[in-house]
């Protein structure tokens, strides 16, 4: 039980301006964005580092548009 009460989530290693840098513009699809790379983070259990999102973002910018 004390490792469940000590453990903290990680920081979020992707923001907004990561996906603006990538090409992505502002508004909503953002959002969707980050929310869809957040829950692969998370899925992963925290192990995908910044690199790793930064692309598979890049990814899913260029196959939406």
């Amino acid at each position: 039980m004390k490792l469940a009460d000590a453990w903290e989530k990680p920081s979020f290693p992707v923001n907004g301006n990561d996906l603006a840098k990538l090409g992505l513009e502002k508004g909503k699809a953002v959002g969707e964005v980050l929310a869809r790379l957040e829950e692969e983070w998370v899925a992963s259990d925290f192990s995908l580092k910044r690199d790793a999102l930064l692309e598979r973002a890049a990814a899913m910018i260029s196959s939406a548009g």
